[in-house]
C-alpha cells in the first residue's frame, strides 16, 4: 500500500502547473486517476482528488481540455465523493487536507 500511495502522490505532484502543450501527456492517465477515485485506501483516493484539482487548475482556461479531464466518469465520481450519503457504502470521506 505504501508503494501505491507514493505512486498516487507522485501522479498528483506531476499534475501541478502542467503547461498547455503537456496536455497530451496527462490526458492518457485520466482513466487511471478516475479508477483511483474508487480505491479503498483514503490516502490514494485523496491523491487522485488532488491530481484532478491540479489538472483543473492547470487547464482552467481551456474548456476543451477540461471536458476531456471530466470524461471517463471522473466528474460523476468526484461529485459522489462530495456527497458522502451516496458513497456506495464507502468507509471514509475525503479529508479536508485534500483541498489545501
Amino acid at each position: 500500500t505504501n508503494t501505491q500511495r507514493t505512486a498516487a502522490a507522485t501522479a498528483a505532484n506531476m499534475c501541478r502547473n502542467v503547461p498547455a502543450d503537456g496536455f497530451p501527456l496527462v490526458v492518457d492517465m485520466v482513466p487511471n486517476l478516475t479508477q483511483l477515485l474508487s480505491h479503498g485506501d483514503q490516502k490514494i483516493c485523496e491523491s487522485a482528488c488532488l491530481a484532478f484539482a491540479r489538472l483543473v487548475d492547470s487547464f482552467r482556461d481551456s474548456p476543451q481540455h477540461l471536458q476531456a479531464i471530466a470524461g471517463h466518469g471522473a466528474l460523476s465520481r468526484l461529485v459522489a465523493l462530495l456527497r458522502p450519503g451516496e458513497r456506495e457504502g464507502r468507509g471514509f470521506d475525503v479529508g479536508t487536507s485534500t483541498y489545501t
